[in-house]
């Protein structure tokens, strides 16, 4: 019988002819990045789409974080929903339903006349959106070097801000947030390109169970308490990057300069996380990343001068788009079949959603230290529950290499 079984679960024959597409070859990379780029460019650019709900819709700000976050939960409500299928179900599927749902929701929000319905539309454009994300990431999870396919992802986000960021208010301008919203539908023509060369099943769901690697759950769960941590910290401390530099003495202006130089800092780490790779494993380039960013935090809370700000905050987005890949991909070397990574973009909504909730409960007053401590302690927890496990993938990767090379794994 030329099928392969998952647990009680018969592949059917298409899983085969649906991986004619070599899914560590330069066109799958460039389809699983492109359709990443596509899911996450709304996030991107929600800036820009609050202050056109505010400005031309004529919401408060408080009902345009409610839309805002309306979005966020749909990403994280197709987390959820697909977090137990993602490896088993067809994903040239699941990213054609979400394409199209983002589609169809860009365009009735572009219409939209009533805040009900704009918090409907941008709910179920989250779950287009979140559907594609999940998707394409656990397929990352399945190649070669996960760490460089989401280091390429990240480079490629981050550059697509580069460019929507400023391009967006040419939409805006003139038709207002309907026309952000129809750019934002347009964008799915390319994703729908990019789909044929998405391969349809990760090659580990047609191997023999013995070929599959038994999932660790206590390990599974020690990392996922690291992202947590780790994002939690993060989420805490972003979004008072822009008050961090008031209260240092610069003026807003010379602020939005220096995070765009930060910017600029991401794109150098992911290159460098996509360069580097796991030359030299995962637990040191993690160590140095980590290392950085309590530095940089470090610099934030002791020093809260214009230069140490200026350095901080560069290194600090350098720091977290450099060990981004590491975390992700130490994940996917979890589960090949991309359960732990999908699972993990859960912590990962958690902690984004938690951070700057607890961060601003450390907020006294124009006083942020107790913020920036928070980060440091958050950002050394995730370490001290990550090393462990990078050291064991580490070490297992070592052994693999060398009865592959015929030499003694011991």
């Amino acid at each position: 019988m030329n099928q392969s079984r998952y647990n009680d679960r018969v592949i059917p024959p298409e899983a085969v002819a649906g991986n004619t597409v070599d899914i560590n070859g330069a066109r799958a990379i460039m389809a699983m990045v492109g359709l990443g780029v596509v899911a996450a460019f709304a996030t991107v650019v929600m800036p820009i789409m609050v202050g056109a709900m505010v400005d031309h819709l004529g919401l408060s700000a408080r009902n345009a974080g409610l839309v805002a976050a309306a979005e966020m939960s749909g990403v994280f409500g197709a987390t959820l929903a697909v977090v137990l299928v993602v490896h088993r179900w067809n994903r040239r599927r699941l990213v054609l339903a979400g394409l199209s749902l983002l589609c169809m929701a860009n365009l009735v929000a572009a219409t939209a006349d009533t805040f009900a319905v704009l918090v409907g539309t941008r709910f179920a454009a989250g779950l287009g959106a979140g559907l594609v994300m999940v998707t394409v990431q656990a397929s990352m999870a399945a190649t070669r070097d996960p760490v460089r396919a989401f280091g390429i992802l990240g480079m490629s986000v981050l550059l697509a801000g580069v460019v929507g960021l400023p391009g967006m208010p040419l939409a805006v301008k003139p038709w207002g947030a309907t026309g952000a919203y129809l750019v934002l539908a347009s964008l799915v023509l390319p994703g729908l390109l990019l789909l044929r060369w998405l391969p349809a099943y990760s090659a580990v769901e047609a191997r023999s169970p013995s070929q599959r690697t038994r999932l660790n759950i206590p390990w599974a769960v020690v990392g996922l308490a690291a992202l947590l941590c780790y994002m939690t910290s993060f989420g805490a401390v972003g979004p008072y990057m822009e008050r961090l530099g008031v209260a240092s003495g610069l003026g807003v202006a010379t602020v939005g300069k220096v995070l765009g130089a930060g910017s600029v800092g991401g794109m150098v780490g992911a290159a460098l996380a996509t360069w580097l790779g796991t030359r030299v494993g995962r637990a040191w380039p993690l160590f140095a990343g980590i290392f950085c960013s309590i530095g940089s935090l470090w610099l934030l809370v002791n020093g809260m001068q214009p230069a140490s700000y200026a350095a901080a905050a560069v290194a600090l987005m350098l720091a977290a788009m450099f060990t981004g890949p590491y975390v992700m991909g130490s994940l996917a070397a979890l589960d090949r079949q991309g359960r732990v990574l999908v699972t993990g973009l859960m912590m990962q909504a958690v902690g984004l959603a938690a951070g700057p909730a607890l961060g601003g409960l450390l907020v006294a007053g124009d006083n942020y230290v107790r913020v920036g401590w928070f980060g440091i302690a958050g950002y050394g927890a995730g370490f001290a529950l990550f090393l462990p496990l990078l050291l064991r993938i580490d070490g297992a990767e070592r052994a693999s290499r060398r009865l592959a090379e015929g030499e003694p794994a011991g």
